[in-house]
């Protein structure tokens, strides 16, 4: 488990998080406890998502983390882009990423069972 402020950069951020993904280990990110935080947001204080993809949005080339919240509905709509089908998994950006969780858990060796 990492501290999101404890990073070097968002980019350091998204680097450990993306090639986590990308060796086929899972990745999570865990919420501030302070509800303030996110009142108008529609993410969860002191909750945790599954991280399921990180890519660069065609639109602007910034970098966004695919999230899904674990229990299957409630995504965010703070941006406008909410897809309706209320299944928990949405898009966020790199930016507010950084704003709204406060850490991330990557698994670091993959056991072969």
């Amino acid at each position: 488990m990492y501290q999101v402020n404890d990073a070097h950069s968002g980019e350091e951020v998204f680097e450990n998080i993306r090639q986590t993904l990308k060796a086929g280990r899972p990745a999570s990110a865990g919420t501030y406890s302070d509800k303030d935080r996110y009142k108008d947001v529609k993410i969860y204080a002191n909750h945790n998502y599954a991280i399921l993809d990180t890519g660069n949005d065609p639109k602007d080339n910034k970098p966004y983390l695919l999230l899904r919240n674990p229990w299957g509905r409630e995504e965010p709509d703070y941006r406008g882009e909410n897809d309706g089908k209320n299944d928990g998994i949405f898009k966020i950006t790199l930016e507010d990423f950084l704003q709204y969780f406060s850490t991330y858990s990557v698994v670091t060796q993959s056991r072969q069972r």
